[in-house]
């Protein structure tokens, strides 16, 4: 899609959204334009997936869609979008959402977690810190709350060892204490989180 074309889009779905706030009725995202603005902005992450922008404007007209008319799929197409918008740290989602973000987001940071132990690039081990921030900070619904403090404490150590700032030396051992905190004796990695302490 054309620059031009972009951006009048995604002006016009900002436009529309701020109205629909702004009069507590979603009426206008329920009706042929906002079925529009859907097919727009999927074509816009057809041709680039990493279009955040896209995924926040897609994901909140799906989540005002689904929560005006009681609609699972258009929830669950919210989520979806809001799921990457979680992972790349945008801040601007349901708060009702974030336990439920958090745990979609938990492999996929996992598997991140891994990659950057591995020898990933600098880059995701900076952002590895943030995501596992997001996902504790999410709330008592995570998976495995434990498990997810630990993993906070290993990102901040990748990144110690990355960059030498002290200060993720202490946030390791407070994210370990916490996991240590979370888990109690039966947990199946206790050790390996007392072992990080």
């Amino acid at each position: 899609m054309p620059d031009d074309r972009r951006a009048s889009l995604v002006a016009a779905v900002h436009a529309r959204l701020d109205r629909a706030r702004r009069a507590g009725d979603p009426a206008e995202l329920l009706g042929p334009a906002g079925d529009w603005d859907i097919v727009g902005l999927t074509a816009l992450l057809d041709e680039d997936a990493e279009d955040l922008e896209a995924h926040w404007l897609l994901g909140s007209l799906h989540w005002h869609r689904g929560t005006a008319g009681g609609d699972a799929d258009e929830v669950g197409a919210a989520v979806e979008r809001f799921t990457v918008c979680f992972v790349n740290g945008i801040d601007d989602l349901p708060d009702i959402l974030l336990p439920v973000l958090a745990q979609r987001a938990a492999p996929f940071a996992v598997q991140l977690l891994q990659e950057a132990a591995a020898g990933g690039d600098p880059a995701l081990v900076r952002a590895l810190v943030g995501v596992w921030q997001r996902i504790t900070a999410a709330g008592p619904d995570d998976p495995d709350p434990a498990l997810c403090h630990n993993n906070l404490a290993i990102a901040h150590q990748l990144r110690l060892d990355l960059a030498g700032d002290p200060a993720d030396l202490d946030a390791a051992v407070v994210a370990s204490e916490t996991a240590v905190a979370a888990s109690d004796d039966s947990h199946p990695q206790r050790g390996a989180f007392l072992l990080l302490r």
